[in-house]
């Protein structure tokens, strides 16, 4: 019932095959009620049976968080289909705290900048993300297409100015958010000696970057820091 609701199908096709993982190895195989979930009636599953599927996996605790998420749409179809009534999910909260992406010491950006010139795929994919400044999912899919000429307003007086015109990768299926951002001249020069194929991030194969983040070690692989 969940694959077929407007909820799952605005997902994502790896975030579908992530939750579905989740759902039949993490909830429907744990055992609650005697029985495996998959087989227990939903009706019957209280707020301590969540948070004792919950605690097998306390050790990962991002894992845990997705597993809730999963366990939250399962609730909310039982409830539209009418097997229960209540959420036994409810306030039940997993936010595992996070330090976020650290940003590059100096001395690291140098050492990159030397060891990839301009137009090399990792000294592209290094630049593109910072004078972006727009999420992973965005800046792998950007398009020489994309480049476009337009008209805006700057302390009141109207300009034109070359930039980035896209539609923001996440959340496009439901609200769909179209972006114009301007070209740095930082970022224009880091352009000059790019290859303009389909896209402007692609790996060492010439093919697109996945939209996770890359801006990390698989970029600095190889660099003396």
């Amino acid at each position: 019932m969940l694959k077929k609701t407007k909820d799952w199908k605005a997902l994502e096709p790896k975030t579908q095959s992530h939750y579905s993982q989740i759902i039949e190895t993490r909830i429907l195989d744990a055992k609650i009620l005697g029985k495996l979930f998959g087989f227990a009636p939903f009706a019957e599953v209280q707020r301590k049976h969540i948070l004792a599927v919950l605690n097998l996996h306390a050790d990962e605790p991002f894992e845990e968080r997705i597993t809730l998420i999963c366990m939250r749409k399962l609730t909310l179809v039982a409830m539209d289909e009418g097997w229960r009534t209540d959420d036994p999910c409810c306030r039940i909260r997993r936010n595992p705290p996070t330090d976020g992406h650290k940003a590059w010491p100096l001395k690291a950006l140098e050492a990159f900048e030397k060891h990839w010139p301009i137009g090399t795929p990792q000294r592209t994919a290094y630049a593109v993300a910072p004078w972006m400044g727009n999420r992973c999912s965005d800046v792998a899919r950007l398009k020489w297409s994309d480049l476009t000429r337009k008209e805006i307003v700057i302390d009141g007086e109207i300009v034109t100015v070359d930039g980035f015109e896209f539609v923001e990768h996440k959340g496009r299926k439901r609200h769909p958010t179209k972006f114009f951002l301007p070209l740095t001249p930082m970022l224009e020069a880091e352009l000059e000696g790019v290859d303009r194929s389909t896209t402007y991030v692609v790996n060492n194969t010439g093919n697109r970057r996945s939209g996770g983040c890359y801006t990390d070690h698989s970029l600095s692989r190889g660099v003396s820091l």
